[in-house]
């Protein structure tokens, strides 16, 4: 029973954070730009998990004072930058590019982990990273002649799955010192602390109160941090601590093929054939990475808050 739930936990979180296009297009369309949305997603989520542990879990909040840059990089670069540029690729592109773009991040790990770590580079790995190529070239559009997505649009794309990578890298360090549930904690306060620098409250207010149900706005905000951020968050972390780490990075691989179906389906975006091509590769490389526990390379930080 307790192995099904936690099957179930990753699953649902993955389609939790699959279900990100609907809150970003919502939010976009009153007005709010993309570091506006991550602040909202991230300030809110920080004082909820905050607050959830000083009641419960007071002592997961204890920290050594010279951990808290790795842990602000975290925030900042990891959460911050990425979902940033993953909300920006969402309304330059589609919602199942941008899902998709942002998980070129197992490969990227995959460059990193050769290139300074020392760990081999299999033949696995060679495919898996001509899979992603590519997969990267057919979503692009450039197969069809023409790009079907902007530049700007691709590159923030893939630059999210850049950042998310460097999350995935230097979380495992955070994740040697503490439970993975301190690290999601400050990562969050910090990307919401990092967004404050760039958040125009009277703008985001003025758009809230502009738009046509300003309550219907405050609870897509408050849905977008809870259903968005804190509850994924937790899902992952309670199913990752009872399976092996790359068995759950494979079940969590339902969040873009989620996006994929909320964009084709409900935001009415198109995807002509050779995307779907190019999105079925990214996915294969991913899979194929992930398809021995040892190839950590792909994995998810434990506990991670995403995008």
């Amino acid at each position: 029973m307790k192995k099904n739930m936690a099957v179930a936990a990753v699953l649902l979180s993955g389609v939790l954070w699959g279900c990100m296009p609907l809150y970003v297009r919502y939010l976009t369309g009153i007005g709010l730009d993309a570091l506006q949305i991550c602040a909202v997603r991230f300030m809110v989520a920080g004082i909820l998990l905050v607050t959830v542990l000083l009641l419960y879990d007071r002592k997961a909040l204890h920290v050594r004072l010279r951990d808290l840059p790795l842990l602000a990089f975290l925030g900042v670069v990891g959460m911050l930058v990425m979902s940033a540029l993953y909300y920006s690729a969402m309304n330059l592109t589609t919602a199942s590019t941008a899902a998709v773009l942002l998980y070129t991040s197992p490969i990227f790990i995959l460059i990193f982990s050769c290139a300074w770590l020392g760990e081999p580079f299999t033949v696995r790995k060679a495919i898996a990273l001509g899979m992603s190529f590519f997969g990267c070239v057919f979503v692009s559009g450039l197969f069809g002649g023409g790009a079907a997505i902007t530049l700007t649009g691709f590159l923030a794309g893939l630059g999210s799955g850049l950042f998310y990578a460097s999350y995935s890298i230097f979380g495992r360090v955070a994740l040697r010192r503490y439970r993975s549930v301190t690290v999601t904690a400050y990562a969050f306060v910090f990307a919401g602390l990092g967004a404050l620098f760039f958040l125009d409250i009277p703008v985001l207010t003025a758009s809230v109160q502009a738009s046509a149900s300003s309550t219907a706005s405050v609870l897509m905000m408050a849905a977008l941090a809870v259903c968005g951020g804190v509850a994924p968050a937790m899902l992952y972390t309670y199913g990752l601590a009872r399976m092996d780490a790359g068995r759950a990075g494979i079940l969590v691989c339902v969040e873009p093929m989620t996006a994929t179906l909320i964009s084709v389906t409900v935001l009415r975006e198109s995807c002509a054939w050779y995307q779907w091509i190019g999105i079925g590769l990214i996915l294969a490389a991913v899979l194929l990475l992930q398809s021995k526990g040892r190839s950590g390379s792909g994995n998810r930080v434990e506990g991670e808050g995403k995008k």
